[in-house]
C-alpha cells in the first residue's frame, strides 16, 4: 500500500508543478489542503477499501504542500529570506511532534479517528 501511496504523491506533485503554469500558487495551496482535508475526513469515519483509498489519494494532494509553503513563507523577505527559510525548516520539527500524538489516540481510541490529527494541520494551513 505504501507503494501505491508514494507514486500517487509522486503523480501529485508533476500535476501540481502543471498546474502551477496557469493558476496561483496560493490558489493551489487552497484546493489541495481542502481536498487533502476532506479525504482525511472521510478516513476517519470511512470504512473499508473506500477509506484505504482515500488514504492513498491524500498522498497526491499533500505532495506540492511542503514545496509551496516553503516558496509562500519565504517571498518578499528580502534580505531576511535565509532566516525565514531556516525557520521554516525548523518547522519541519511538527514531523516528530505529531506522528507520536496520533500514534497515542491510535492506541487508545483507534486508528480511524487518529487521523483527526493530520486533519487538523491541513485545516491549520488553510487559516
Amino acid at each position: 500500500m505504501l507503494s501505491y501511496a508514494l507514486i500517487t504523491f509522486t503523480v501529485g506533485r508533476f500535476v501540481a508543478t502543471g498546474i502551477a503554469t496557469f493558476l496561483s500558487s496560493d490558489f493551489i495551496l487552497v484546493v489541495y489542503a481542502v481536498a487533502a482535508s476532506a479525504l482525511t475526513a472521510y478516513v476517519s469515519v470511512g470504512k473499508g477499501s473506500g477509506a484505504v483509498g482515500a488514504l492513498i489519494a491524500i498522498f497526491f494532494f499533500l505532495a506540492p504542500m511542503y514545496p509551496t509553503i516553503f516558496t509562500l513563507g519565504t517571498e518578499g523577505l528580502g534580505h531576511h529570506t535565509r532566516r525565514g527559510a531556516g525557520i521554516l525548516v525548523m518547522g519541519v520539527s511538527g514531523g516528530a511532534v505529531f506522528p507520536p500524538i496520533q500514534g497515542a489516540i491510535a492506541d487508545a481510541k483507534g486508528t480511524r479517528i487518529s487521523y483527526v490529527v493530520p486533519m487538523i494541520g491541513l485545516i491549520f494551513v488553510l487559516g
